[in-house]
């Protein structure tokens, strides 16, 4: 089974907001990909205001809760991914 990417977006933007890190998260995105023998997978990216302020137990629970929230809605695998912030003082 699979979903339409909107609603599973909708889905992990929910799942991430009620996670211990959840006012920390300012968006997520998902976009299906394929590995290197075919099988797609699901890159998720949940965008936090800062990644030191998540500690690696509290972004672990919501991998987890993320991955679980999935896949009541698609038999695709969740990868996911916490990107740096961009730099706001360039040097």
């Amino acid at each position: 089974m699979q979903t339409d990417l909107e609603t599973l977006r909708h889905v992990i933007m929910e799942t991430a907001k009620k996670s211990p890190v959840g006012d920390k998260v300012e968006g997520v995105s998902v976009e299906p990909v394929q590995d290197t023998e075919g099988d797609e997978f699901l890159r998720v990216t949940v965008r936090l205001k800062s990644i030191d302020d998540a500690s690696r137990p509290a972004r672990v629970k919501l991998i987890e809760s993320i991955e679980h929230a999935v896949g009541e809605h698609d038999d695709r695998y969740p990868s996911v991914r916490f990107p740096d912030p961009p730099d706001v003082h360039p040097r």
